[in-house]
């Protein structure tokens, strides 16, 4: 055998027990990111839950303002048109949007 014959392969036996000692603790590193990924899509996930909760709660009570503007726009007509004379001597309203402003302080009082 020839001395070069000789070196290779006391460089391959080095490379295996090197490869041996390495790649166990890769196989660890690559475990310890792939548990980290999925703690953080589960937070993602929880996340997105909770923001999509969030959102159903923020549209409900959208449409329960607007039910409220349109309850106290139909009360204004309605108590303005019924009592117009008496509102605009007796309370000192002038229009309408007056009207409407004293129902909707009244409903931010509640």
């Amino acid at each position: 055998m020839t001395n070069g014959q000789r070196e290779a392969i006391e460089y391959l036996k080095e490379s295996v027990l090197i490869y041996k000692k390495t790649i166990p603790k890769m196989s660890n590193a690559i475990d310890t990111v792939l548990s980290l990924i999925k703690e953080q899509e589960k937070y993602i996930k929880d996340a997105n839950d909770i923001t999509e909760e969030m959102n159903g709660d923020i549209m409900r009570l959208i449409y329960e303002l607007k039910q409220k503007d349109k309850q106290i726009d139909l009360m204004a007509e309605l108590v303005y048109k019924r009592f117009k004379a008496e509102l605009l001597l007796e309370y000192g309203f002038e229009n309408e949007d007056q009207l409407k402003q004293y129902f909707a302080g009244l409903v931010e009082k509640e």
